[in-house]
């Protein structure tokens, strides 16, 4: 039986992102630390509710990167954990913040904030519940 409800779960995976292009084996790897982050802030069994997906990728510019291909793969390693499927993930969004770059972010959330201060390349996941439209 899988969970009712979808807790906001937040989880920060300290690596550099991989996309769909990458090799099958830094594909698996990337996809592992992934899974591993999330298992420590979600709940033992995957929502059947639909849910938000967010994603600050910090990198270092070093390569031109393009969103989907990042959200990709993290949409993939969720399947199965958070979620059943990645159909459920009904709105996602994702900010690639280049450091090499100066920013003003308005109230960013707090696992932003080592980041925002910080050297490492990293991604900060956010999963949220979609509150249902109710119709009359």
């Amino acid at each position: 039986m899988t969970n009712s409800s979808v807790p906001e779960c937040r989880f920060v995976v300290k690596s550099r992102a991989f996309s769909r292009g990458a090799s099958p084996s830094s594909k698996r790897r990337y996809k592992r630390r992934i899974r591993e982050s999330a298992q420590k802030v979600l709940p033992p069994t995957p929502t059947r509710e639909p849910v938000m997906l967010s994603v600050y990728y910090f990198h270092w510019g070093r390569e031109r990167i393009d969103g989907d291909n990042v959200l990709g793969p993290i949409c993939d390693a969720l399947k199965g954990l958070a979620y059943e499927d990645d159909s459920q993930v009904v709105r996602h969004e994702i900010t690639l913040i280049n450091m090499n770059l100066s920013y003003r972010l308005a109230d960013p959330p707090e696992e932003l904030h080592d980041y925002l201060e910080g050297p490492d390349e990293g991604i900060v996941v956010m999963l949220n519940p979609v509150q249902p439209i109710r119709r009359r």
